[in-house]
């Protein structure tokens, strides 16, 4: 039986002006890969969008549950985004998640 592990990712998107604009005609068909994503034995904790001091989107941040984080830069490769030249794949940077507090709030 594989151990899952959470990762935790930081990836920019490419720095030119029209990637906000792929970014926007690719994310219906990422959002729908993400349903399938378990085929590839990973799934989707959390995610979200990186914005800059003005509120435009300059990346994305992601915690999956992997076995390693080979299998997770694998899985961005084939991501949509990559695919659609919205993330700048030379900055993704992939940790893993040893120790975490959750703190809810009331």
């Amino acid at each position: 039986m594989k151990v899952l592990r959470k990762y935790v990712v930081f990836v920019k998107d490419l720095s030119d002006d029209d990637c906000i604009n792929r970014r926007n005609l690719a994310r219906d068909k990422h959002r729908a890969d993400i349903e399938k994503m378990e085929e590839d034995g990973l799934s989707l904790l959390l995610c979200g969008d990186l914005s800059d001091k003005d509120g435009i989107i300059r990346g994305s941040s992601m915690v999956y549950y992997a076995t390693d984080m080979a299998q997770v830069f694998a899985y961005m490769q084939k991501d949509t985004y990559t695919s659609s030249r919205v993330w700048d794949m030379t900055t993704v940077h992939i940790s893993e998640l040893k120790y975490e507090i959750t703190k809810v709030v009331s």
